[in-house]
């Protein structure tokens, strides 16, 4: 065996007064994450040089085979979690976050377009029932599936999980790999039945519904809505830095009647791209794979503070076409995302209301969606 490929141990994981996590190096895989994408039933486009996504893939078929996995590796499961099984059933686990964005859109994965970008993390949510199965099957998976699928739980992240009584979940997993072949781990949250952040996105039903129904996601409106939930305010001085920045195009144009000391500031770019892809490759209407305008307008419908934000942030979108055009976004392809943009403000309820302070949540532990 070469020096550059000889085993060795390396921690994957440090933290003061924690145990140190160490891990085997080179990382191992006794699955290959491009046919299990075939038997998901997940389209070819999905690029899986991302880590996260090939954990995706993992974590996708083995939530589907979930109540069988004791019968292929009974030892593993007890070494692990101490149990005979992790479960009885099949596990609902969907993506949120940058990862959904990629099962279902061909432009945020394809080289060299406007709005592909590097994916950091995965953000699951599942019910609260299966939620504690859900932590099991991902601590499993790296004596399963190989070391590259290595999930774990610090002291700390076991109090944050008890602390939150099942509503939210978090673990560790390995996120990328350096040119040395080092492992780098994350933190990734599971959350369950609803994203509650600024505002909140109730994904009950789609929880309830076979999960290839939606490409093993939360669903295209509950995806936009879940990006267009952002929102905070910030010092009038801020303005500074994000003129240094180039980020001006987030502040939302609402300092008309807000509190003169304070601007207010929509989605991160990151959010901006998903939101573009999402519109460029799926047309407004009630199709499968179509935006449905009346469901996001439903659900929005007794929510007036909800759908001030989401306006507010597409109205952004608008607005800053120049920006798109900076992303690398062809003519063609920005006039299809602002005419989607607008099919769907002709449909959502307008938002007359002048707040003069923040209408959103502001006293959240806010996830951190993966980038």
């Amino acid at each position: 065996m070469s020096p550059k490929t000889k085993s060795r141990k390396i921690p994957l994981c440090e933290k003061t007064g924690e145990t140190i996590i160490e891990i085997e190096v080179p990382l191992t895989s006794h699955v290959d994450p491009a046919e299990i994408r075939k038997e998901l039933g997940l389209p070819d486009y999905i690029n899986l040089d991302y880590l996260p996504m090939k954990r995706a893939m993992i974590t996708l078929w083995a939530a589907k085979n979930a109540g069988k996995l004791h019968l292929q590796y009974p030892q593993v499961i007890r070494d692990f979690i101490g149990k005979s099984k992790i479960c009885n059933e099949p596990l609902n686990v969907l993506l949120f976050g940058g990862g959904a964005f990629k099962l279902h859109c061909p432009s945020a994965n394809a080289e060299r377009r406007a709005f592909n970008r590097v994916l950091k993390d995965l953000d699951l949510i599942s019910s609260k029932k299966q939620s504690v199965n859900v932590k099991n099957l991902l601590l499993c998976l790296g004596g399963m599936y190989g070391s590259t699928y290595t999930h774990f739980m610090l002291i700390s992240d076991r109090v944050f999980s008890a602390i939150r009584r099942g509503e939210r979940w978090r673990v560790r997993a390995i996120d990328s790999i350096d040119s040395e072949g080092n492992p780098e781990a994350g933190c990734m949250d599971i959350l369950t039945e609803e994203i509650n952040m600024r505002h909140k996105v109730d994904v009950r039903k789609e929880l309830a519904q076979p999960p290839e129904e939606n490409l093993y996601t939360i669903g295209l409106e509950n995806m936009l809505l879940s990006k267009c939930q952002f929102i905070e305010e910030h010092p009038k001085e801020a303005t500074s830095q994000l003129e240094e920045e180039g980020l001006l195009h987030r502040i939302l144009p609402c300092n008309s009647h807000y509190n003169p000391a304070k601007i207010v500031i929509g989605m991160e770019n990151k959010d901006i791209l998903d939101v573009c892809a999402l519109l460029l490759d799926h047309p407004i209407g009630e199709g499968r794979e179509e935006i449905n305008g009346q469901k996001i307008a439903d659900l929005l419908k007794d929510d007036k503070k909800f759908r001030k934000t989401v306006r507010l942030n597409l109205e952004m979108i608008v607005n800053n076409q120049k920006t798109l055009k900076e992303f690398g976004a062809k003519k063609k392809e920005i006039n299809k995302i602002i005419s989607r943009i607008q099919e769907l403000l002709a449909i959502i309820p307008e938002s007359p209301e002048k707040w003069n302070k923040p209408w959103w949540n502001t006293d959240v532990s806010t996830v951190e969606v993966a980038r």
